[in-house]
């Protein structure tokens, strides 16, 4: 599946990245073989789920499903698999239906943006 998320999101993303993340985590402990090892081959729904349960490390579970979303868009993009043009739902259901591998993955890239 090509574009599970849109480049609005990912850049909000980074957004949420910045300021509840960075603190505890670099974009590149989250990029290429680190992510790919642990996620690939699992679905978007467990990665949003873990994400809800253990992140931000100072307040687990404190963002709201959306800002959560907005940040797995950014993890998506930064382990470059391609936006598209429909948004990335807070929805773990839908989630549950995206495996990680089923992602056409091109160039990952480090960038805050």
């Amino acid at each position: 599946m090509d574009g599970v998320y849109t480049a609005a999101q990912a850049t909000d993303g980074a957004d949420i990245f910045a300021a509840y993340c960075r603190n505890c985590h670099t974009p590149t402990v989250h990029a290429g073989p680190p992510f790919k090892n642990k996620w690939y081959g699992r679905t978007l729904g467990e990665l949003f789920g873990y994400l809800r349960r253990e992140m931000p490390k100072s307040d687990p579970g404190s963002m709201s499903d959306q800002d959560y979303s907005l940040a797995l868009a950014y993890l998506l993009k930064i382990n470059g698999m391609p936006a598209g043009s429909e948004p990335l739902a807070a929805d773990s259901t839908v989630l549950h239906s995206i495996r990680l591998d089923s992602v056409r993955s091109v160039t990952p890239t480090t960038s805050l943006r």
